[in-house]
């Protein structure tokens, strides 16, 4: 099975993802903060995880670089609802799989997973 860590601020965003993805047989973790995204992904070791890049403290693009730092297998995915391409660019420079625009439509993300995760 599959682990995926998701990393967003937006607690009822986090619990629909988690919700969903684990109806479609992911195992699923979910963190509120940079920080608590950093422990869990340490601690968990996810395959993927889903990264909010705006959020308070910690940013999501100091969490990709710090989850690079520690582990280059991790996919990160950066998740945003008001993106510019250079945030965009900077991301995939630093290491991203990619990014998905907010509001996520569920059904293109578990396409993406499919395909990144081989399952």
């Amino acid at each position: 099975m599959k682990k995926i860590l998701i990393i967003d601020d937006e607690q009822e965003c986090c619990k629909l993802l988690r919700d969903y993805l684990k109806r479609r047989g992911f195992e699923v973790e979910i963190a509120f903060d940079g920080e608590a995204g950093l422990e869990k992904a340490r601690i968990t070791k996810p395959d993927l995880a889903l990264c909010d890049i705006s959020m308070p403290g910690l940013s999501g693009v100091e969490v990709l670089k710090k989850i690079k730092q520690f582990n280059q297998d991790i996919i990160v995915i950066m998740l945003t609802g008001y993106g510019t391409m250079e945030s965009a660019i900077e991301c995939l420079k630093l290491g991203a799989y990619g990014h998905i625009a907010k509001p996520i439509e569920l059904e293109k993300l578990l396409v993406l997973l499919k395909e990144v995760l081989g399952s």
